[in-house]
């Protein structure tokens, strides 16, 4: 099928296709897009409902490199951020056909992440991809941290606030994405040249050598997701959100600047470290919990280092897989995605069936030793 071309969607001058700006105006634009998704949640949570979701995200990320592949990313974009306004217009108008919704939002996330982790892969190359993952993944957690910290002190309490406060990021996150360049695509987008290879490029990425060292450490994102090991303490909760606004927002740049400059398995010390500093600071804080100074003490290092573990994985994994694959964008950005959903699903059956926090605790433990454990092969064996 022919491509769309995109002539009114972005310049090929250099400013307009320079990485880095590309890389901020789209955290920019990813915090804007993902607040309809963030404020129209899901009203499904039993089992078999949770089943039907994953089978909807699994459909979607196979399914949207067929699409990114025929309209490119900009389009692919703007198309998520449409679908995720009408999602948010059927929750407040319409949530009697809130299944709508549920069916559609999976699709224009997936839809979201796959053509923006492209993009990045276009707009990159061997030498930058971990600045220009960090870049972006920092530009987002800095404006989604100060928004939480803003949300604390005001407060919207009708309905026409919020409608017109989704109207203005809506526009917000149109202009951003239009305004993006048209970086070159002679390295091709790594789909096959038939519908079934389209299809099944995603899965020849995930039984790929390299990539099943890489999959543990994309379950222990997916997991931590929706499982921490930090426990919950008394703290003052403005000190608490102003760190890890720090941290967050900090952390990515960092790691991708190293990812860049540094031996990958330097990073891979460097974060593990992190890891055990989090596991021995919450052990401490979780199963010795009296509240002292010293041990809420305890609870900022373990969320400190925690968070940097997270945001810091994060931007290696990306950064590593487009270092790997760069050569396809689409179904290598489809896999991390596959096998996300599926660490969040884990999570999900886990917290439903097993409520125990500490079993957890040790469950994201051995997962995080893992990870770390084969990347740390990987990037010794290919050098990297």
């Amino acid at each position: 099928m022919e491509r769309v071309n995109e002539p009114l969607l972005g310049g090929d001058s250099r400013t307009r296709n320079n990485p880095i700006l590309n890389s901020v105006m789209l955290g920019c634009a990813m915090f804007f897009i993902l607040f309809f998704c963030i404020a129209t949640p899901n009203t499904l949570s039993s089992d078999v409902e949770g089943v039907f979701i994953y089978l909807v995200y699994i459909v979607a990320i196979l399914g949207a490199p067929l699409l990114i592949t025929r309209i490119r990313e900009k389009l692919s974009m703007l198309i998520s951020i449409i679908i995720f306004f009408i999602t948010f217009l059927i929750c407040v108008y319409a949530s009697s056909a809130d299944l709508v919704s549920v069916i559609l939002s999976p699709f224009a996330l997936e839809l979201l992440w796959i053509s923006v982790g492209s993009f990045i892969f276009y707009i990159s190359d061997k030498s930058n991809i971990g600045l220009n993952f960090g870049i972006f993944f920092s530009v987002y957690e800095l404006l989604e941290g100060l928004f939480l910290l803003t949300l604390n002190n005001v407060q919207i309490d009708n309905g026409t606030g919020f409608i017109i406060m989704f109207i203005i990021f809506f526009i917000v996150g149109i202009l951003l994405i239009l305004f993006l360049g048209n970086p070159s695509r002679i390295r091709g987008d790594g789909l096959g040249s038939d519908l079934v290879e389209e299809l099944i490029s995603p899965f020849k990425v995930m039984f790929d050598l390299k990539f099943l060292f890489i999959i543990p450490s994309i379950i222990f994102i997916g997991f931590s997701s929706e499982f921490g090991i930090t426990g919950v303490a008394n703290v003052n909760q403005y000190v608490y959100f102003g760190t890890n606004l720090v941290v967050s927002s900090l952390t990515p740049i960092i790691v991708g600047f190293l990812f860049d400059r540094l031996k990958k398995m330097f990073v891979v010390i460097i974060l593990l470290i992190m890891g055990i500093l989090a596991i021995i600071t919450s052990h401490i804080f979780v199963y010795d919990s009296d509240e002292d100074q010293n041990h809420t003490s305890y609870y900022y290092v373990a969320a400190v280092t925690y968070t940097i573990l997270k945001c810091g994985l994060t931007v290696f994994i990306y950064a590593l897989v487009g270092y790997l694959y760069q050569k396809k964008p689409l179904p290598s950005n489809a896999a991390i995605q596959f096998i996300f959903v599926t660490g969040l699903v884990l999570a999900f059956i886990f917290s439903y069936f097993v409520s125990n926090f500490y079993i957890g605790f040790y469950v994201l433990t051995s997962l995080l030793v893992i990870a770390c454990i084969l990347l740390l092969y990987l990037t010794k064996k290919h050098d990297l």
